[in-house]
């Protein structure tokens, strides 16, 4: 998988990661607010084994805050970590996953191949910020 890729069709080709997906219980739920101007851009590798532990659960995180889909930008990376439109370069991506959190277009925070506490905490963290 590289270039975009939409969560139906990443859960379809990769059973692993639809059932890490549904498997995970987050520690705690974040509180739900209302985050119009969010952009998620998620840079993965489904070769990578971080990605697949980790690209789920954010998944659940972002779904259970209500994060829409056209919220929600997936990027497949090539064992290179590179993809057709090189956002990998736009991104400074250096490991995978890599996730940026955009507001209005300006980066508020990212998550770079595993969290520093919990996806949870670092995850409130960024969008305290918001």
């Amino acid at each position: 998988m590289i270039g975009d890729v939409t969560v139906e069709i990443l859960f379809e080709h990769h059973e692993s990661f639809q059932a890490a997906y549904d498997a995970y219980e987050p520690e705690s739920i974040l509180p739900s607010k209302d985050l119009p101007e969010l952009e998620v851009y998620i840079l993965f590798g489904s070769w990578c084994h971080d990605s697949q532990r980790e690209v789920p659960k954010f998944l659940q995180l972002l779904h259970r805050l209500d994060i829409s889909e056209q919220q929600i930008h997936l990027i497949g990376l090539s064992v290179d970590k590179h993809e057709p439109k090189g956002r990998e370069t736009l991104f400074d991506v250096t490991k995978t996953p890599t996730f940026v959190l955009h507001k209005n277009e300006i980066e508020i925070g990212r998550i770079t191949e595993k969290p520093i506490v919990s996806l949870e905490s670092d995850l409130q963290t960024i969008l305290d910020r918001y």
